[in-house]
C-alpha cells in the first residue's frame, strides 16, 4: 500500500484549512458608491469669490460683468446665469479666478433681477472635468431696470369745427419718435369702421370735426405712442373725439 508521507499529510491539511484564493486582490472588496470619488474631491474646494462690477440694460438688452476666484485644489468654474429666475445661459471658465460676462436681449420696460450661481470645478491631466453641484457653489444677485418713455396725448376742441390733439412724451432714452392710431367709427355706417394702424405722426395736429349737438355721431379713437432712442416704446395714450355725423366722408 502507498503510503503519504508526512509532508504530503501536511500540505493536504493546510489546503483544507486555508483554500487559496482566486482572480485579483481587488475583487473582494467592496464596490465604492456611485458619485462617492466626486464627492470626496468636491469636500474641499469651493469658490472663494463671486462679484458683480458692472452691469446695465439699453435698449432691451443686459449687460452684466463680473469677477470670480475658486479655492486650492479647485481650477475652473461652472456659471449660470439667471434673469427674473429662468436661466438664460451657462458658461465654464477653465481657470481658477478671472472675469465673466453674461449679455441678453428682450428685456420689458421695468426692474429686472439677475442672478449669477457659481459650481466650484476640477479638471484633471487627461481633460475629466468635475462639477461640485453640492458643495462650495456661491451666488450673488442684482437688480437692473430697464427705462422706457411714457407718452400722453389730450384733443380739445379749438373751435367749432375743429379739434387739436397734443401727444407728450417723457423719460427713456435721449430724443423720440411719436406714433399715432386713429380707428374711424362712421355714424351711419359702422359696417365701415376703419382702423389706420400704427403710423409714424406729429406731436400736435388739427382735424376738422364740426360739433355734434345731437345723436347720432361720428367717432374718432386716438392712441398715441412713442419710441426713444433705444428702440424701446411707450404704452398707448388714449384720447376720443365726438364729431357730427357725416364727418367722417361716408
Amino acid at each position: 500500500m502507498h503510503r503519504l508521507s508526512r509532508l504530503g499529510w501536511l500540505r493536504i491539511v493546510l489546503a483544507g484549512v486555508f483554500p487559496m484564493a482566486c482572480g485579483s486582490p481587488e475583487s473582494s472588496l467592496a464596490e465604492e458608491p456611485l458619485g462617492t470619488s466626486d464627492a470626496a474631491l468636491c469636500s474641499s474646494v469651493s469658490v472663494s469669490s463671486l462679484n458683480i462690477t458692472d452691469g446695465s440694460s439699453y435698449g432691451g438688452e443686459l449687460a452684466v460683468f463680473g469677477t470670480f476666484g475658486v479655492s486650492v485644489f479647485s481650477n475652473a468654474v461652472r456659471l449660470e446665469y439667471y434673469v427674473n429666475g429662468v436661466l438664460k445661459a451657462v458658461d465654464e471658465r477653465p481657470q481658477p479666478s478671472g472675469t465673466w460676462y453674461f449679455s441678453g436681449a428682450g428685456l420689458t420696460c421695468g426692474a429686472h433681477a439677475f442672478l449669477v450661481k457659481a459650481y466650484p470645478m476640477i479638471i484633471d491631466s487627461n481633460g475629466n472635468r468635475t462639477t461640485c453641484y453640492t458643495s462650495g457653489a456661491r451666488t450673488v444677485s442684482q437688480s437692473f431696470t430697464q427705462a422706457c418713455p411714457a407718452s400722453s396725448i389730450s384733443c380739445v376742441r379749438v373751435s367749432s369745427s375743429h379739434v387739436t390733439c397734443t401727444g407728450s412724451a417723457s423719460g427713456g432714452t435721449g430724443s423720440y419718435t411719436p406714433f399715432v392710431q386713429e380707428d374711424l367709427r362712421p355714424a351711419d355706417h359702422p359696417e365701415s369702421n376703419y382702423n389706420t394702424g400704427w403710423y409714424p405722426g406729429g406731436w400736435s395736429w388739427t382735424r376738422l370735426c364740426p360739433q355734434a349737438h345731437s345723436f347720432p355721431m361720428d367717432e374718432i379713437f386716438v392712441q398715441f405712442k412713442v419710441r426713444d432712442n433705444s428702440g424701446m416704446e411707450s404704452s398707448a395714450d388714449f384720447a376720443q373725439i365726438t364729431c357730427a355725423a357725416g364727418t367722417l366722408g361716408y
